[in-house]
């Protein structure tokens, strides 16, 4: 299993060059906040969530002067505290409706937030007051729209800027809008000719090809032609460099409904050999809708769905380029039009996780339906939100839910794995890992994270043999792997076995993350415990100057200080180790070598060893 990013997502199907300035929309509101994946450096686990908490930016419930409501109002935007942004820029603005930028503002919020008939009043009085705005101009047509009233809203949209974002937006709004107006399905080749009229410009956007042949398929089979729907479909999954789940989906849904089940299963084996990371459970959702029998009807219902899509695509091609700010109020036009749309509220969970929103992002993923081929994860994106919140209960009984639920599962189990693991219930971890595992159809090189991770969880519950087996199997799958090597390599020169061959491994590693400071502390460590003292000063010198907070590597270069006679700066070195609030097992051994210092050996005095006793021996690595 290849260890990925949570965020779901289209791949990026436009050119850079198109998609770079989508954002640019009179106020923009991209906030980049690529959430780290959890690091394993080595022995250690780095656990970064580089989360960007706005909430506590304001309290609403408060009473606000408009001057501190507008300042506070600008903080909670910046952080993308919307929900707090839109009370406070409410009040800012009052009445002023002629203050373009902070009535701007306000509507971003607003849309943002999910409301959008308070936008829509928003605008309205915009408008009246004489603003100019594409976002204005958005929600009075997202004000038609959702009244049906589209030949209205066609009329509305004609007014749209010609800036970037709108160049790729509008023809896919104007095309299922001209739909709408000429009766919809009911419309028939009418219907269908009016739609790709005003889908054209796409075509001749560059960078734009699959975004017009997905909608020019979609509002051809809502218009009853499904051949040359499913001729576009291919046609966007063939330019694909990766198929797009969605976009197998409905090709998937069209050929069955259509009697090809034999293309189908083609296509769904296709995307299945190419999924990874979430594609394969929305894989295996795919394969069991198949035997639920064919849809009935268009595979877009309605019109407002059909925007509603087009809106989502957008919204995952900026997220693409983490142009995230207006990602968020896209979403939110998606879900106002069809609170169903399965990849709107999956995309609007990921952002709010990425902002640190958890409960907001909990709400948007339980809102993907349970029929949906992304539900499952939007339910381990739930977990996920669970694990941040430090509800780790509820968190391992919805992975243990899902994992049960679904013989064929492996993101579960090893998710499930990961939670056991970072909360030390390593023997449990273990048997999860196992279960991922003993599931895999296939064991390729992207699979040496299970092992690895497996490793990990059987080192720290005492069954080395186990786990150097597993650590050695994650290297025959991908032999550079610096974790691992790490890993593996330190645990050897603990235990004084394969020396020349863990130091070769330690360089290598290091050679690969000289940024790393757990790694090049483990090279250093390794000249410590071979008494090599001024060698292991030279190397933990470094990984201290890369990491200096950290209480391990700190207290690492204490002892090798004091070996060479350094023992003031020795003491300082623990003094600051200590400051880092270090794991309980470590924090007595500092406080006994700032009392007593080390032997000859570069151990513990006798007293400490006592003390080290009853501490119980700290995990491999520090």
């Amino acid at each position: 299993m290849q260890k990925i990013d949570l965020t779901h997502r289209l791949p990026r199907s436009c050119q850079r060059r198109v998609l770079a300035g989508l954002a640019a929309i009179l106020v923009s509101v991209a906030v980049a906040a690529c959430e780290p994946d959890e690091q394993e450096s080595g022995i250690r686990v780095a656990d970064a969530e580089g989360t960007v908490s706005g909430q506590g930016a304001a309290s609403p419930g408060e009473t606000w002067t408009d001057t501190g409501a507008y300042l506070a109002g600008l903080t909670a935007f910046d952080q993308r505290d919307m929900r707090t942004a839109a009370e406070l820029l409410t009040k800012a603005l009052g009445e002023d409706f002629k203050n373009a930028v902070l009535a701007q503002k306000t509507l971003v919020a607003l849309m943002s937030d999910g409301r959008i008939e308070d936008a829509i009043a928003l605008a309205e009085d915009m408008k009246s007051a004489g603003v100019k705005s594409t976002l204005v101009t958005l929600i009075l047509m997202q004000d038609k729209a959702r009244q049906d009233e589209y030949e209205d809203a066609l009329a509305i949209s004609r007014e749209l800027p010609d800036d970037r974002l709108i160049q790729v937006t509008a023809p896919m709004l104007r095309a299922w809008l001209a739909m709408g107006a000429e009766g919809g399905a009911k419309g028939g080749a009418k219907a269908k000719e009016a739609a790709l009229a005003e889908l054209q410009p796409l075509q001749e956007l560059d960078g734009a090809t699959m975004l017009w042949q997905m909608q020019s398929a979609l509002l051809a089979d809502h218009a009853g032609d499904g051949a040359v729907a499913a001729a576009n479909l291919l046609a966007a999954i063939d330019s694909s460099v990766s198929i797009p789940a969605q976009l197998a989906e409905f090709y998937v849904a069209l050929k069955f409904r259509d009697g090809d089940e034999q293309a189908a299963r083609a296509m769904m084996q296709r995307y299945r050999d190419q999924a990874e990371g979430r594609g394969e459970d929305v894989a295996n959702a795919m394969e069991r809708k198949l035997g639920e029998g064919k849809i009935k009807g268009p595979l877009v219902a309605d019109v407002k769905r059909g925007i509603a899509i087009a809106y989502s695509q957008v919204a995952m091609e900026l997220m693409a380029d983490a142009y995230n700010g207006d990602a968020l109020w896209l979403t939110r036009l998606a879900l106002d039009l069809d609170p169903k749309l399965d990849i709107a509220a999956l995309a609007l969970g990921d952002l709010q996780r990425q902002a640190g929103h958890l409960d907001q992002a909990v709400v948007a993923y339980n809102q993907v339906p349970e029929s949906s081929v992304f539900r499952r994860p939007a339910q381990l994106s739930v977990a996920e939100c669970y694990r941040r919140q430090e509800k780790f209960d509820e968190a391992g009984e919805l992975l243990r839910r899902l994992m049960n639920e679904d013989k064929s599962d492996i993101s579960a189990a090893q998710q499930l794995g990961q939670l056991l693991r970072v909360n030390k219930e390593f023997e449990e971890a273990t048997q999860a890992y196992t279960i991922a595992i003993d599931r895999l159809s296939k064991v390729e090189p992207d699979d040496w994270q299970l092992f690895y991770y497996r490793g990990i969880a059987y080192e720290r519950a005492k069954q080395w043999s186990k786990a150097e087996q597993d650590f050695k199997k994650a290297l025959e799958l991908s032999p550079d792997e610096p974790y691992v090597l790490n890993y593996l390599a330190y645990t050897w020169v603990e235990r004084r076995e394969n020396l020349d061959q863990a130091f070769q491994m330690l360089e290598k590693a290091v050679s690969q993350r000289p940024e790393e400071g757990f790694i090049v502390d483990s090279l250093g460590w390794a000249h410590y415990m071979l008494g090599r003292y001024q060698q292991a000063v030279v190397e933990l010198e470094r990984a201290v100057s890369l990491a200096p907070t950290d209480p391990v590597l700190n207290d690492h270069l204490g002892d090798a200080y004091w070996m060479v006679g350094r023992k003031e700066e020795a003491r300082f070195q623990w003094t600051r180790a200590l400051s880092f609030e270090p794991e309980p097992d470590l924090a007595p051994k500092l406080e006994q070598k700032l009392e007593t210092g080390l032997g000859a050996s570069g151990q513990l005095e006798p007293e400490a060893e006592k003390v080290k006793s009853q501490a119980g021996t700290a995990d491999s690595g520090g």
